[in-house]
Formats: structure tokens, sequence, C-alpha cells
């Protein structure tokens, strides 16, 4: 115990057969490095030295994919020491328990549950990130706390467990549990923040030009003209007054929040519906008995790529050189916040062998801002 009273890393070294620890040691550092727990780390992969494995007709290779059995029976015929920690006994109990339960669940069911079938706990995450999933883990912890075995045997509440030990525990709870119990995870969706680019003189910029594209394309396809009246021009609209601070925050993050959302269906086949303005940038574009249609994308289905593609001829001495000009949106910028941004550029693609290579580098990269 240290002086304030709270638990330590408790080690008590036992000596058994002292005058060949250093031998074996250097013997054994040799097949394993220290710190090269890689070797151990993953059940299934366990390489044995030759040495030790034995003849076919001998005796089988220990441990199979319990890497903590493989752990103690290697360091016993390699003759060397060994750690032992409660987590470890812990969870060689909690192997035991689990495997216990799982060869008939029923038999146990009035002992760990007070329910019939299955239910389904659901644990909402904010992301894949480490802490993002630890927080799940521990969530899902909770919800099944409510049995005797997770709150007393599975639990790591001795005093030198650390979190990470309860995590550990929090899966094997999960996993003696699950006959009875059905694990989800949903991501949190949304954007925790917006970061509106350009100035109100753009944002009215653009809105002039989606009002010249409704009027000048809207008499031959006038569901145009109606699509970019309802779904595009309000969008434009408010991107201009939250740039030009005619929107509070609160009104704007509402707004954000009604980007989009899912909705799945489910009977003879699995499909989603989505809405919100975001959606409607992305319109389907169909023409059918003479007449073009543009429809709101509820299944954001046959979206056309945001790139453009113009074959060019390339006029030479030597000859014609055929490629194409390729414009749009690209690719993804991450920031250092997280947050992400389309890339916009341009490249000259598919050119043929007969350029010099040094103008097919410089034509095939994309120039981008």
């Amino acid at each position: 115990m240290s002086a304030e009273g709270a638990e330590v890393n408790i080690a008590r070294v036992v000596p058994i057969s002292g005058t060949l620890v250093r031998e074996a040691t250097e013997r054994v550092n040799e097949e394993i490095p220290p710190g090269a727990y890689s070797r151990f780390s993953h059940p299934g992969c366990v390489h044995w030295p030759a040495g030790m494995r034995g003849s076919k007709n001998d005796r089988p290779e220990p441990g199979g994919e319990n890497v903590l059995l493989n752990t103690l029976v290697f360091a016993y015929d390699t003759h060397r020491g060994i750690h032992l920690s409660p987590r470890d006994l812990h969870t060689a109990l909690l192997t035991i328990v689990s495997g216990v339960v799982q060869c008939d669940p029923e038999r146990f069911r009035e002992v760990l549950v007070k329910h019939e079938g299955k239910r389904e706990i659901l644990v909402t995450t904010m992301g894949e990130a480490r802490e993002d999933l630890e927080a799940a883990l521990e969530e899902f912890a909770a919800s099944v706390c409510i049995s005797p075995f997770s709150r007393g045997v599975a639990a790591a509440d001795y005093p030198g467990a650390t979190r990470l030990d309860r995590l550990e525990a929090a899966a094997w709870s999960m996993d003696t549990l699950k006959a009875y119990y059905n694990y989800s995870m949903a991501t949190m969706c949304g954007f925790p923040f917006a970061v509106v680019h350009g100035g109100p003189g753009d944002w009215a910029s653009i809105a002039a030009k989606v009002d010249a594209a409704a009027e000048l394309f809207g008499g031959a396809a006038p569901s145009l003209s109606d699509y970019l009246a309802e779904h595009f021009r309000p969008v434009v609209a408010m991107l201009g007054r939250i740039a030009s601070g005619d929107v509070s925050d609160a009104e704007a993050a509402e707004w954000f929040g009604r980007a989009f959302t899912a909705e799945e269906h489910f009977g003879s086949g699995h499909e989603a519906t989505y809405d919100g303005w975001m959606v409607g940038l992305f319109p389907r574009i169909y023409a059918t008995k003479g007449d073009i249609r543009v429809r709101f994308n509820v299944g954001l289905e046959s979206v056309r790529p945001a790139l453009t593609t113009v074959p060019i001829r390339w006029r030479q001495i030597a000859g014609e050189v055929h490629f194409v000009l390729v414009a749009g949106v690209h690719g993804v910028f991450a920031h250092p916040d997280g947050s992400l941004e389309a890339v916009h550029g341009y490249r000259m693609q598919d050119l043929l062998a007969v350029l010099p290579k040094e103008t097919e580098r410089k034509t095939c990269v994309w120039y981008s801002t």
C-alpha cells in the first residue's frame, strides 16, 4: 500500500531454481525477444520453438487456442520465469464458467436472468475510436449487471483491477449471457459542427445561378424548374443566411439536424428510404414517355457522380491523341479536428502511349484547390 492507502502494483518474486535462471533467460530471449508479446497475441497463431513441439506421435502441441495456457506451458518448458496476476486467474475462472453455461444455457436461465427468450441491448456510440468503443462496452456491462453473475463473479472489482480489466470482464459477462441477450450497436449520426465557407456575395451568386438554370431549362423540363424551387433553392438561401450571420447558432444547428434521415424497411427485401434537405441536392433524373423527370431521390439510387468527363482530341504533328478532361469532386480532405471537406480539381487522363512519359506524368495528376 502507498502512503495514501491506495492499492499499488504489489509483486512478490519467488525464487525456485535461481542458479539456472540467467542461462535460461539468455537462451529463451533468442527465441522470444523481450516485449515480443505479439507471438501469443492471436488465438491459433502461437509459434512454438521446434525443440518443444515433439513428434506427431509424441504429444500434441499444448495450449491450443488458450493463450494463457500457452504462456504458462511455454515458460515452464523453457525454464523461464512466469508472472501471475489476479486478472489471469479471474480470466481462467470466467473461461470455465462461460463454458459450463454455454453447454446448456436453459439450465441456468433462472439463475442468471429473469426473462424468457432473448432481449436486445442497444448501445449508441459516437464513432469507431477506441474511447467510443470502450464507452459502449461499459454501457453494455451496465445493462447486464442486473445478473448476479455480472455483479459478483464476472465483475473486475478487486482492488488492483484496472479499467482494462473491467472492460475484459464485461466482455466475458456478455459472452456468458449471450444466450439470453442480443447485443447491438448504433452509431450516433449527424454533424457535430459545420463550417460554412464563402461570404454573402458568393451565396447570392450561387442562388442567381439556380434561378437562371430554372428559367433556362424550365420550359423544356418543367420538373427541373419545380424541383430546384422546392428542394435546391431553399438550401442555398439558408446557407447564404448562415454565412451572413442572419441565423442564430441554435437555428442553424436545428437546420443541420434535419439534413439527413434514414428509415429501414424489412419485408420481402431489405431497403431504406432517405429524407432531409441534403438528399434534395442529389435528385433522381430519368426520361420517360418523351418527358424528363427530376424527382426527390428517396432511395438515393442512380446518383450521378460529382465528376464531369470531357473527351478531347489533341492534334499534333505526329498524329492525333485522344484523352479525357475530368473535373469535379474527386476526393475528401480530413481536417485535424476530424471534419471532412470535399476536394475539387481537374485532371487529364487516358493518354495514349504516344505522348512522352514526362507529359503523361504531368497531365495525369490531379490539380486541386
